[in-house]
């Protein structure tokens, strides 16, 4: 079974519960509170996903391996022909492609500003997200840059929740 039969496994089942819910009045506190718990547990697992995804774009990307003089000695002057800032969109672009893959919307507004639209989650989860995300990218991605969650990005961003700053 793929991802997309899971999810509409899940959607089905999601869809029998809210008819079941309406249907009976009495709906108890226990219900309330697994549901509850289990979308902690799904915020939980995506920002793991996407820090499973970070690390593995940091580790195929990281050059730990030991190397002679004389590619040394290449890497230098390489580095003095391209700027660094090629390496820093390098992994603006890293940064998008691990956000979309973990569903969320986003691009950069700036060189400094990432742009990230809320798929549903609380101001403080965001909050909590945000500096998560500030962590990952803080060893490989050498500029400070700003996270704004918004409401909306389609058609211009609207709707402004939350601003992480990462230094």
């Amino acid at each position: 079974m793929n991802d997309k039969d899971r999810e509409i496994n899940e959607l089905k089942e999601r869809l029998n519960k809210l008819e079941n819910s309406q249907n009976s009045d009495d709906e108890t506190p226990k219900d309330l509170e697994k549901e509850k718990i289990e979308k902690k547990a799904g915020f939980i697992a995506n920002i793991i996903v996407f820090i499973l995804i970070v690390a593995g774009l940091i580790w195929l990307f990281g050059d730990d391996s030991d190397s002679s003089v004389e590619s040394e000695v290449s890497k230098t002057e390489e580095k003095k022909s391209t700027p660094s800032e090629d390496r820093n969109a390098i992994y603006r672009t890293q940064i998008i492609t691990s956000l979309g893959n973990a569903n969320f919307d986003a691009y950069w507004g700036q060189n400094s500003s990432l742009w990230i639209e809320n798929p549903g989650y609380s101001r403080a989860e965001l909050e909590t997200f945000g500096y998560k995300l500030c962590g990952t990218t803080k060893d490989y991605y050498n500029e400070s840059y700003i996270i704004t969650f918004w409401q909306s990005l389609k058609n211009g961003p609207k709707g402004q929740i939350l601003k992480v700053n990462c230094f």
